[in-house]
Parts: C-alpha cells; sequence; structure tokens
C-alpha cells in the first residue's frame, strides 16, 4: 500500500511519486522540483537519506535500476555513514572533511579534496575559481555541510558546481543534522 507525496512547489499539478505513507519511512523525503532554468523537459531530483532508513525510490521501468551511479553512490554513504556513527554532529566541517578523506582512503575511494575548478563566461575562462569539497570517481562532486538544517543556497551551490563540471550528481551532505546525517543526491 502506497501513498503519493505531494510538494507544496508542484501546486496545480499532479502527484509526482507513489511512495510508502510517511508513518513507515518518516525519515525519507522524495520529491521531484522541474528546473525552469535549464527548460521544462530537464528536471533535477532530490532524495533525502538518513542512517536510520535507506529506502530508494521505486520505478516502474520493468524492474531496470535507473540510480545514477548506484554502486559509487553506495560506498561514499557508508564511508559518511560511519564518520557520522563515530564522530556525530557538533563539529565543524573542516573536522569532517579531514574524517571523511581518512575513511574513503581507507575504502580505497578514488576522490580529490578540493580540487581548483575553472570558471569559463561565454567561452572566456573567469579569474575566479571554485573548490567542491570533494570530487569522487572523477564524476560525483561530495559538499559538506555542518549546519542546523540544509538551505536552498546549499543546494543552488551545489548544483552551480555540477553545471560548471558537467557532472550529473553530487550529494549534499550535512553532519549537522540530528539525530543522524543527511544526505542529498541531487541529479542534473
Amino acid at each position: 500500500m502506497g501513498g503519493t507525496l505531494w510538494c507544496p512547489a508542484l501546486a496545480g499539478k499532479p502527484p509526482v511519486a507513489p511512495i510508502a505513507p510517511f508513518f513507515l519511512v518518516p525519515l525519507f523525503v522524495y520529491f521531484v522540483l522541474w528546473g525552469r532554468v535549464l527548460g521544462p523537459e530537464v528536471y533535477f531530483v532530490v532524495e533525502v537519506q538518513t542512517q536510520r532508513n535507506r529506502v530508494m525510490p521505486q520505478y516502474d521501468d520493468g524492474g531496470q535500476d535507473r540510480i545514477l551511479y548506484k554502486d559509487e553512490s553506495y560506498q561514499l554513504n557508508g564511508a559518511i555513514f560511519e564518520v557520522y556513527r563515530d564522530k556525530g554532529c557538533g563539529f565543524v566541517e573542516p573536522v569532517y572533511q579531514e574524517c571523511l578523506e581518512i575513511e574513503l582512503t581507507a575504502r580505497d575511494v578514488p576522490f580529490v579534496s578540493q580540487p581548483e575548478l575553472r570558471l569559463e563566461y561565454k567561452g572566456k575562462r573567469l579569474g575566479q575559481t571554485f573548490r567542491p569539497d570533494l570530487v569522487c570517481f572523477g564524476k560525483i562532486i561530495v559538499e559538506l555541510k555542518a549546519a542546523r538544517s540544509l538551505t536552498d543556497e546549499h543546494r543552488a551551490q551545489l548544483m552551480n558546481y555540477l553545471k560548471a563540471t558537467n557532472l550529473r550528481l553530487g550529494l549534499l551532505v550535512n553532519f549537522g543534522h540530528y539525530p543522524n546525517v543527511a544526505i542529498e543526491r541531487i541529479v542534473m
């Protein structure tokens, strides 16, 4: 028996995703936002996971798995959960970054820490650069936060990183969330 999640941002539009009733998955939120900036045919998915409940969205695609970089994401989630299990919440972002780097190295996960990435505007290279916290497997940006909750500004920052690098998947990780770490997958 499944319920349907209604996203206030989509008021007046049909429900977007069948999910289990909220009392069965109290720590899971799944919604789809239509990207007006990217065009009506392009969308991004935000999936929030916590350590207690790793429910993933179900697709009606004949049993084929469509989760982008599933195995790599699983490895990253495990490392993130291990850091949170050991440190909990209450530290600043650089502490979590250093711990996560140690954990990723121990798990043989390839990553680059705070790579300096160049920006372009209308084909011209800018003097300004940006530094995402981690780029893992050469295809997933991991942005770490230690805030009470994630905001739209945090999500916009990660989406700008994805757009600037032409990568498709970003993990927005909040170690400041209590009682569990929060991970949002942003797919472009």
